[in-house]
């Protein structure tokens, strides 16, 4: 049978790593939990109220160990005693060393001596002991019991009537044995407890053996009639007494637990009264737990098709699924690629706003600057002729003359350049302003329009980015006095046309009386100046132009490339998708393939996995699943 359930693990924990790759949490737990019914061997309980002996019993089955225990080890691994001596359920497995791990309600471990075990974990310990046993859940013990080096598991509980908590934890353990031993005494009556306690055994299907443990040896006709009542009729509705009953055959056993531990330990001066009732029990719980290998067996491997199905079906579901979705994404992908190129197409509208914006601010602006150089050159010559400069005091010799030169184009450098600021600053701002307050409100309004489309579209991260071209477009009259200050700035960059050396060489060997000399130089210097700015306004035509081209670039440009991006990324959004659904289905289609493998196997262990013999009795080399 070790052969049949190390199989069956394997099955279980290869369904549970295939279940935890889906990330199926639900089947990961139901794996898990058909796992710890996987044992290497059996779980046996001792049962019963306070102080019927359960942990004498518990000692007795495990009296023989291996031969190499020294002689100071105890006999039996557990605490025995008149008063009750078992206050946290306790499980006692094979190690070749005396062991103790205590558990805690929140999941910790701790190891103790054993020692300390047999001597603080009793419930008369003092007030900080209690303190310290209320917050276990319960004792491991490893101890080497032949029975237990064969594969058996006992657990010895507190009694019946314990606390609610305790009461809760014994329950849980109860479930997960394979065979249960009900301990009563003969001298008292058994409770109404152990009567629900055989009851719901019954209902769970835990194979339950009765054990009367002998006190003064009574075996009179009046008390195994009283036996058969309180064990039988009552306990389990079983048959009335008869002359010819048998208790063993209803799995009621009269064992003196003391004397066999005795026996079993070598102490008994030479009885073996109790070992060979205690013989005769292990016998019919052989027995029984053979028997009940097979059912095990049978409904172990139903549950582990259940859950092998239902991890099937958690695959078909999720292909039906993810196919589904596919399709929804692939159609969600289709409608708003279209939209997107109707939207693209529809952002042409903002080309021809800005565009026709662009024409309109280049016309005004080029007409503006073009005034305000013909208002230059009609007031340059009463200004610089109303002038008295330094020079003009004096006689003017050739150097003289050279310098009156100078201060003149100096004085209509400056006037020109005050006029220049003056139309960038106070005249240039005003044409632009309604221009761009008008094209940024139209620009807003496409926004708008192209942003509830994208919304209903469901392209909601594409919308956030054209609101936030807003900025962009409106332009206003932060952007108006910035356009007009660079043109200024472009322009003045080019004023010092005005005074090519020409103008001074022109000057150069003039020997005229002072009066009709300084009249001649601002002249040739008038002259000059009303050429270069005839020339200048020409050429600023072209910076003009340059500059606002720069400007409203940014407006139509900005929102064709969120659009040309959104399509760019769309397109790259479906092929990311379809690479990830394939790889989806390719994981689950491998899963598919495994989980068939691992039906298989399991079909084939519940039609070939061999039989439990039935040579009874459960001893240290033959009663167990690993023997």
């Amino acid at each position: 049978m070790a052969a049949h359930r190390a199989a069956a693990r394997q099955i279980i924990d290869q369904l549970r790593d295939l279940a935890a790759e889906l990330e199926l949490e639900r089947v990961v737990v139901s794996a898990r939990s058909l796992a710890d019914a996987v044992s290497d061997g059996y779980r046996i309980m001792v049962l019963g109220a306070f102080n019927t002996g359960k942990s004498t019993l518990v000692n007795a089955l495990l009296a023989e160990t291996v031969p190499s225990r020294p002689a100071s080890w105890p006999d039996g691994p557990l605490v025995a005693a008149p008063t009750p001596a078992t206050s946290v359920l306790t499980s006692v497995h094979y190690a070749a060393q005396p062991s103790v791990v205590a558990r805690g309600h929140d999941g910790s471990e701790r190891s103790w001596p054993f020692e300390r075990f047999r001597s603080e974990s009793t419930p008369d310990g003092d007030a900080d002991t209690q303190q310290l046993l209320s917050g276990i859940r319960e004792f491991e013990v490893g101890y080497p019991a032949l029975l237990c080096r064969a594969g058996v598991t006992l657990y010895d509980c507190p009694g019946l009537d314990d606390l609610p908590m305790r009461n809760a934890i014994t329950q849980e353990a109860m479930r997960r044995c394979h065979a249960v031993l009900l301990v009563i005494r003969n001298d008292m009556l058994i409770s109404l407890r152990e009567r629900d306690a055989v009851r719901e055994l019954s209902e769970l299907g835990v194979p339950t053996l009765l054990v009367v443990n002998l006190y003064h040896r009574r075996h009179e006709e009046q008390f195994l009639e009283r036996v058969w009542k309180t064990g039988m009729v009552d306990a389990q509705d079983g048959p009335p007494a008869t002359a010819h009953r048998n208790l063993a055959d209803h799995n009621v056993h009269l064992v003196d637990v003391r004397e066999a531990w005795l026996s079993r330990s070598g102490r008994s001066g030479g009885s073996h009264v109790g070992v060979t009732e205690l013989a005769a029990l292990e016998s019919r719980l052989g027995d029984v737990l053979d028997h009940g290998e097979c059912a095990h067996r049978a409904a172990l491997l139903g549950r582990v098709m259940t859950l092998a199905d239902d991890l099937a079906h958690s695959i078909v579901e999720r292909r039906h699924a993810l196919r589904a979705d596919a399709s929804e994404r692939r159609a969600h992908h289709d409608r708003a690629a279209v939209e997107l190129a109707a939207l693209r197409e529809r952002s042409r509208r903002i080309d021809y706003i800005v565009n026709r914006t662009h024409d309109e601010a280049e016309r005004l602006l080029i007409a503006s600057f073009a005034e305000t150089v013909t208002s230059i050159r009609a007031d340059l010559p009463g200004h610089l002729r109303s002038l008295r400069l330094p020079s003009e005091t004096v006689a003017l010799l050739v150097f003289q003359q050279t310098r009156l030169l100078e201060e003149a184009a100096a004085e209509v450098s400056d006037f020109v350049g005050r006029r220049i600021r003056h139309w960038g600053e106070e005249i240039a701002p005003p044409v632009l302003r309604p221009l761009l307050d008008h094209m940024g409100e139209l620009i807003e309004g496409e926004l708008d329009l192209l942003s509830g489309r994208i919304q209903d579209a469901g392209l909601g991260d594409l919308r956030l980015e054209m609101r936030n071209l807003s900025g962009l477009t409106a332009l206003g009259s932060t952007r108006a006095v910035a356009l007009s200050t660079s043109v200024t700035l472009a322009v003045l960059s080019v004023a010092p046309v005005l005074f090519w050396p020409t103008v001074l060489v022109a000057g150069v060997g003039l020997t005229l009386v002072r009066a009709s000399a300084a009249d001649r130089i601002k002249a040739k210097v008038l002259l000059q100046a009303d050429e270069q700015l005839a020339e200048l306004s020409r050429e600023m035509e072209g910076v003009i132009r340059e500059q606002l081209a720069d400007v409203f670039a940014q407006s139509g440009a900005s929102v064709a490339a969120v659009l040309d991006e959104a399509m760019g990324q769309l397109a790259r959004m479906a092929v990311v998708d379809r690479a990830d659904r394939d790889a989806v289905l390719a994981t689950l289609d491998a899963a598919g393939e495994r989980l068939a493998d691992l039906v298989r196997r399991l079909e084939a262990l519940r039609r070939g996995a061999p039989g439990v013999g039935s040579s009874g009795g459960l001893t240290a080399g033959e009663g167990s699943p690993d023997a």
